[in-house]
C-alpha cells in the first residue's frame, strides 16, 4: 500500500494539471496581443487591422512578454544588417499572427508584406550545423540544452546529418536524433531506438538495462548491418551491435528499413549512426564543457557524464567520459520480487575522444576513439553474466571536396575489438535459473565459463560527382574484415558417482572477408520528383579453424571427450564463398504542396554470419525459451530478399502524418530447426520451455514473407498543446516449414532415427509464423510545452499499447504473450540557457509485464516496475 499511495497522488495531480491546461487552451491559443507601429509615421495599429503604406520599419510589440521586434520592410530575411539580426526571432518570443487577418501593406509594398507575414508567422528554426562551402557539415558547437527534445519530422529534416538526408529516402528510412536521449533517460543506442518516437519500424529486445538488441521490421543482427565503424556483435546474446555506444555520444542515427543503401555492405536492414564529432569555432579558439548527472529509483541507477570540447577555426576536439552503475530492479509484482529482485546489476565506463583538423579550406580529417569497460554485468534471462569486458574502437575519416576531379571524396578506415569473460557463478544467476546446476551436473563450487573475442576492421572509399539539388553519382569500394572466437566450457563433473570429462562448445576462431563495389545515384527533377538508385556487388569468403581444444564427442564409459575437427563434426568444408549483390530504387514525388508519395523496390542478399556457419553447440540465447544451444551449418545458403515499399507523407497545417506499408519475400530465409532428441521417446519427458536445454540448428527455409505497416502523426491543437500517435506492425510467415536441417538429419541418422522427418519433428505444419516477431504496438500521447519554437519547459504524456502476440512458432516452443498498456510521463525545464532539468516516470501504473521478445529462461524476464528518474545538465 505504501508503494502505491505516492503513485495515486501523482496521477491525480497530473490529471488535475492537464484539465486546467486544457480549459485554458482556447485563451492561450489566441496568443499575446500585438501592435504594429511605424517608427517614422509614429502610428500604431492592432494586428487585426491592415496598415496603410509605410516606410522604414515596423515594430511588433508583445504586451504580455514586454518584448519588441523591429522588422525592416525593405529587407528580406537572410539579408538583414547587424542591427536587424540582434532582433532575430529565435532570440526572443515567437509571435503568431492569425492567417485570417494577415498583416499586409499596399500594392507598392506587396513584396515587403509577404516577407513581413513570413517573419511573423514562421517559428524560428533551430540553426543547423553550418556548411563550409559544399563540404560535409561541421558538428555544432553547443545547442541549447532543450532545443530539440520534442522531435518532429520537420525538426528531424533540419537537423539530421545532411549527407544522410541526401542519401536516404524518408519512408524507407527513419531518423533518430541523439538529443532525445536526455528526456527519455536512455542508456545505449538500442535503448534510444526502442524509446524514440521517431523510428516506428524499430523494436528492441532488452537483455539488461544497458544491452538492447535492435529489431528492424522483424530482423535482427546478421540481417541487420550496423555502420559507423561497422559494429558486429562479438557474441550474439551477451553483445549487441548497439550496446557499445552510449546514447549521449550520438548525433543522429538512420534506420534503413530494407536493402536501400549500397554503401554499408551486404545486408537486408541497416543502421547508420554518426557520433558527435569535433567542433569548429569561426570566432577563434574556445573551450567549453558540460556536466550531467542522472538517477533512476528502480535499481538505484546512477549515471554521470563529463564532456569537454573546444577548438579554433580549422581544428577541434571533444572528450567525454561516462560512468553508469545499477543494481537489481523491482518488477511490477511484489509476489515475484519476494523470490528475489530481477538480477540486472552493472558497472560500465565509457570514453569518447574526437579530434579534427582541416588541412585546407576544402578538406577535413576526423579521428574518433571509443573505449568501453564493463564489469559485473548481470543478464537475468541468459545463461552467462559478464565478469569483465573491454572494447576499443578507432575510426579515421578524410573528406575532400570541390576538386577539379570530383566534387566529394570520403575515405573511412576503422578497427574495433571486443573481448570479455563471463560465467554462471553468481548466487542470483542460480536463483533466477533454478535448474542451471542440475542441467549440467554442477557442484556448488562449479560453474560454466565463457570467453569471447571479436573484431572488425576495414575501409570505405567513395567518390561523388554533382552538387546538392543536382544529379549526383557516387562510386566506391570497401573491405570489411570480421573475426570471432568463443569458448563455452563445461567443467569436469560427477554424474551419479561417474566422472564425466568437461567439454568445450565453441565457435572456433573464424573470419569473414568482404570486398565490395558499389554505386549510387541521386536524380532530382524539376517537377519535384527525387529518384535514388543503387547497386552493389560483393565477394565474401569465410573460414574457420578446424581444431579447438576440448571440442569433440563423448565416447566410452565413463564418457571421455574424443577431440574432433569442426569439419568432421559438421561433415562440411569450412572454407565458404558467397557472391551477394544488391539493386534498389526509391522515389519521392510531391503530389501537391502538402502531400508527398514515397516508394521503393529492392533486391538484396545476406550471407550467413560466422555464428550461423560455425557454432558448435554454443549456449546462445536465441529462441524464446532461452536455454538454447545452437549448431551452425557451413553449407547454409545466403538469404535473398525482394521488398516493396509504398508510403505517403503529409503536412497540412497543424497536422503532420506519414504512413508506410511494405511486403518482402525472403528466399532461403535462415531460421531454426529443433533437433533435440533427449525429449523424444524413448529418451525422456517432454520439453519444458525455459527449464531444460533446447538444441537448435540453423536451416534455410525456401520461402518466408514479411509484411506490415508504420504510422507516425502529430497534431498541434494550439500553440502549447500537441498530440502524437505512433503505430507499427510486422507479420512474418514461414511458408515452407517442411524440410529438416542438414545437421538435424545427420544427428537423427547417427542415433537410429528417421533422417527425413519434418523440421523440429513436427508434421502437418507447412506454414507457420516466424519466431521472434513482435506484435502490433501503438503509442499515443500529448505534449504540453511553452508556446514558442524553442520552449524552456515541456511535459509529455505517453500511453504505450502492445497487443497480444498469438502468432507463434509452436514447433520451436514459442509461447503466446499477453498484451499490456504502459503509461509514461516525461518533462524538462530550462531555467537558464546553460542549465536544464529532465525528469519522468516510466511504467506509471507499476504494471507487471514482459515483452514477446523477452526470454523465458528460469523464472522468466519481466520488465521494471514503476521508475522515477531525474537528470541535470549544465554547460559552461
Amino acid at each position: 500500500m505504501s508503494r502505491r499511495l505516492p503513485r495515486l497522488f501523482f496521477v491525480c495531480g497530473t490529471l488535475i494539471a492537464v484539465s486546467l491546461l486544457v480549459r485554458d487552451c482556447a485563451v492561450w491559443a489566441d496568443g499575446p496581443s500585438l501592435t504594429i507601429s511605424d517608427a517614422d509615421a509614429q502610428q500604431s495599429w492592432p494586428t487585426a487591422e491592415r496598415p496603410e503604406k509605410t516606410k522604414s520599419s515596423l515594430t511588433i510589440s508583445d504586451a504580455d512578454a514586454q518584448h519588441d521586434v523591429a522588422v525592416p520592410l525593405d529587407v528580406k530575411p537572410g539579408e538583414e544588417d547587424e542591427e536587424t539580426e540582434e532582433h532575430a526571432p529565435h532570440q526572443g518570443v515567437v509571435l503568431g499572427v492569425s492567417s485570417a487577418a494577415p498583416v499586409s501593406l499596399t500594392d507598392d509594398f506587396e513584396e515587403s508584406s509577404y516577407w513581413l507575414t513570413d517573419y511573423l508567422q514562421e517559428p524560428a528554426a533551430p540553426v543547423p550545423p553550418m556548411l563550409r562551402d559544399r563540404g560535409p557539415p561541421v558538428p555544432p558547437q553547443a545547442r541549447p540544452l532543450t532545443e530539440d527534445v520534442f522531435v518532429t519530422e520537420e525538426l528531424r529534416r533540419r537537423l539530421v546529418n545532411q549527407d544522410r538526408n541526401r542519401r536516404y529516402t524518408w519512408g524507407t528510412s527513419d531518423f533518430v536524433l541523439g538529443s532525445e536521449s536526455s528526456l527519455r533517460a536512455t542508456s545505449d543506442l538500442g535503448s534510444l531506438l526502442g524509446k524514440s518516437l521517431s523510428a516506428p519500424g524499430a523494436r528492441t529486445q532488452s537483455r539488461s538495462p544497458n544491452s538492447n538488441d535492435p529489431r528492424i521490421r522483424g530482423m535482427r543482427a546478421g540481417r541487420l548491418v550496423v555502420s559507423g565503424s561497422y559494429w558486429s556483435p562479438a557474441r550474439e546474446d551477451l553483445d549487441t551491435p548497439l550496446d557499445k555506444i552510449d546514447s549521449r555520444m550520438l548525433y543522429d542515427m538512420a534506420v534503413i528499413k530494407g536493402p536501400y543503401t549500397a554503401r554499408l555492405g551486404p545486408g537486408l536492414r541497416f543502421i547508420d549512426f554518426q557520433l558527435i564529432e569535433s567542433p569548429r569555432f569561426e570566432e577563434g579558439t574556445r573551450a567549453l564543457a558540460s556536466t550531467s548527472l542522472e538517477y533512476q529509483t528502480n535499481g538505484a541507477q546512477w549515471y554521470g557524464r563529463q564532456n569537454i570540447w573546444g577548438g579554433g577555426e580549422d581544428w577541434g576536439f571533444r572528450v567525454g567520459y561516462g560512468h553508469r552503475t545499477g543494481n537489481d530492479y523491482e518488477t511490477g509484482s511484489s509476489a515475484f520480487d519476494a523470490g528475489g529482485l530481477m538480477p540486472a546489476s552493472y558497472n560500465i565506463r565509457n570514453m569518447h575522444v574526437a579530434a579534427g583538423y582541416d588541412p585546407t579550406p576544402t578538406s577535413r580529417l576526423e579521428f574518433c576513439y571509443l573505449r568501453l569497460d564493463e564489469t559485473n554485468v548481470e543478464f537475468p534471462s541468459l545463461i552467462y553474466d559478464i565478469n569483465a569486458l573491454k572494447t576499443d574502437g578507432y575510426e579515421v575519416r578524410y573528406s575532400d571536396w570541390d576538386s577539379t576531379v570530383y566534387d566529394l571524396l570520403t575515405v573511412d578506415a576503422w578497427y574495433n575489438r571486443t573481448a570479455f569473460t563471463g560465467d554462471t557463478s553468481r548466487v542470483s544467476k542460480n536463483r533466477q535459473i533454478p535448474t542451471l546446476r542440475e542441467l549440467f551436473f554442477l557442484a556448488d563450487d562449479q560453474c560454466l565459463v565463457t570467453d569471447v573475442d571479436g573484431m572488425s576492421a576495414g575501409y570505405r572509399v567513395a567518390v561523388t560527382w554533382g552538387q546538392d539539388e543536382c544529379p549526383q553519382w557516387t562510386v566506391g569500394t570497401d573491405l570489411i574484415r570480421v573475426g570471432q572466437q568463443l569458448n563455452d566450457v563445461v567443467p569436469d563433473t560427477d554424474v551419479g558417482g561417474m566422472p564425466v570429462e568437461g567439454k568445450n562448445f565453441p565457435i572456433s576462431r573464424s573470419h569473414s572477408t568482404d570486398v565490395g563495389l558499389f554505386a549510387e545515384q541521386v536524380l532530382p527533377h524539376d517537377s519535384g520528383l527525387s529518384l535514388r538508385t543503387g547497386a552493389r556487388l560483393d565477394f565474401v569468403g569465410t573460414d574457420a579453424r578446424d581444431r579447438v581444444p576440448g571440442m569433440g564427442v563423448y565416447e566410452g564409459f565413463p564418457p571421455q571427450v574424443v577431440e574432433k575437427g569442426l569439419s568432421e563434426l559438421k561433415q562440411a568444408d569450412l572454407d565458404q564463398e558467397f557472391y551477394p549483390w544488391m539493386l534498389y530504387a526509391t522515389a519521392e514525388q510531391p503530389l501537391n504542396p502538402s502531400w508527398t508519395l514515397t516508394g521503393g523496390a529492392s533486391y538484396g542478399m545476406r550471407p550467413p554470419t560466422l555464428t550461423e556457419l560455425y557454432a558448435a553447440g554454443s549456449f546462445l540465447g536465441s529462441l524464446q525459451p532461452g536455454l538454447t544451444y545452437v549448431e551452425g551449418d557451413p553449407e547454409l545458403d545466403a538469404e535473398r530478399m525482394i521488398q516493396l515499399d509504398l508510403g505517403v507523407r503529409g503536412d497540412v497545417g497543424n497536422l503532420r502524418v506519414s504512413a508506410t506499408a511494405f511486403y518482402a519475400w525472403v528466399f532461403d530465409y535462415i531460421t531454426y530447426d529443433d533437433i533435440s532428441l533427449q525429449y523424444l521417446p524413448p529418451f525422456g519427458s517432454p520439453f519444458e520451455p525455459g527449464q531444460t536445454l533446447q538444441q537448435a540448428a540453423y536451416v534455410n527455409t525456401d520461402l518466408a514473407t514479411l509484411a506490415g505497416f508504420e504510422l507516425l502523426a502529430d497534431q498541434d491543437f494550439c500553440s502549447w498543446l500537441t498530440g502524437f500517435a505512433w503505430m507499427s506492425y510486422v507479420q512474418g510467415d514461414d511458408l515452407s516449414r517442411t524440410d529438416p536441417s542438414r545437421l538435424g538429419s545427420l544427428q537423427r541418422e547417427e542415433f537410429g532415427f528417421d533422417p527425413d522427418v519434418p523440421r523440429s519433428s513436427v508434421d502437418g505444419a507447412k506454414h507457420e509464423p516466424l519466431p521472434g516477431i513482435p506484435p502490433l504496438e501503438a503509442r499515443v500521447g500529448l505534449r504540453v510545452h511553452e508556446a514558442q519554437s524553442d520552449p524552456r519547459w515541456g511535459v509529455e504524456f505517453e500511453v504505450r499499447m502492445v497487443d497480444r502476440q498469438d502468432r507463434v512458432a509452436a514447433s520451436l516452443y514459442e509461447q503466446v504473450t499477453p498484451g499490456f498498456t504502459i503509461l509514461n510521463t516525461r518533462a524538462f525545464w530550462r531555467p537558464r540557457p546553460n542549465f536544464a532539468l529532465f525528469g519522468g516516470v516510466e511504467n506509471l501504473g507499476d504494471r507487471y509485464y514482459r515483452e514477446h521478445l523477452d526470454f523465458r529462461t528460469g523464472r522468466g524476464l519481466y520488465r521494471p516496475g514503476i521508475n522515477f528518474y531525474l537528470l541535470t545538465e549544465v554547460q559552461y
